[in-house]
């Protein structure tokens, strides 16, 4: 695999890393206080737009490699449940909070699926497979809490809606930093080893 390739892939592993943390504080400032519920779901919506971005960004780099198409798919779900998520936000944000409590989940739900089939089509041939493995099945199980906590907050139950969400919030971006972190201490032990000759994978016989 081309190193540009590689480098595509884990930039974009980072800048979801980057969008679940804003994502979570946001999360977090809307399950405290009134006064900080506008800037916690505006923060929301910006850390799911740049979740996916990163999203989007993995999914053309698995792309490059016939091998990892269900992976890529994976990722382009992702990025599709990002994008309603951050759509739900907006609506929010613009009074109808049922309409967008309600694409929110079915934005969750899609990213929960992404997820789950990158998890179970990671490449057992690359290095440290089994924490990406972790983290993708955590950014899985964080979506699909998501969507339940929306779910409560459809219901009316505001207060157990809010600490689901900021919980399962903080269980994806432990998923997607376990991810980066994986795929970058990957990248350099490779490189380390076989140079530009074989990249982000093991030499196949």
């Amino acid at each position: 695999m081309a190193a540009y390739v590689v480098i595509l892939e884990i930039t974009g592993a980072w800048i979801q890393t980057a969008g679940t943390a804003i994502a979570a504080i946001g999360e977090t400032l809307v399950a405290g206080e009134e006064p900080g519920y506008n800037t916690g779901e505006k923060l929301v919506v910006i850390g799911n737009g740049v979740e996916a971005a990163g999203n989007a960004l993995q999914a053309i780099a698995l792309s490059s490699d016939l091998n990892r198409t269900m992976s890529s798919l994976g990722a382009w779900l992702q990025a599709a449940g990002n994008t309603a998520n951050a759509a739900a936000g907006i609506i929010i944000l613009n009074g109808d909070e049922k309409a967008g409590l309600m694409l929110d989940i079915l934005g969750d739900s899609i990213q929960s699926a992404g997820a789950a089939i990158e998890a179970n089509f990671v490449d057992g041939s690359l290095p440290f497979a089994g924490a990406i493995v972790i983290g993708e099945y955590l950014i899985s199980l964080g979506a699909a809490l998501e969507a339940i906590g929306a779910y409560y907050l459809l219901k009316g139950k505001k207060v157990s809606g809010d600490a689901i969400q900021a919980f399962a919030s903080y269980l994806e971006f432990a998923g997607a930093g376990t991810i980066a972190a994986a795929l970058t201490k990957g990248f350099v032990w490779t490189q380390r080893d076989y140079g530009d000759e074989i990249l982000y994978r093991y030499p196949r016989a």
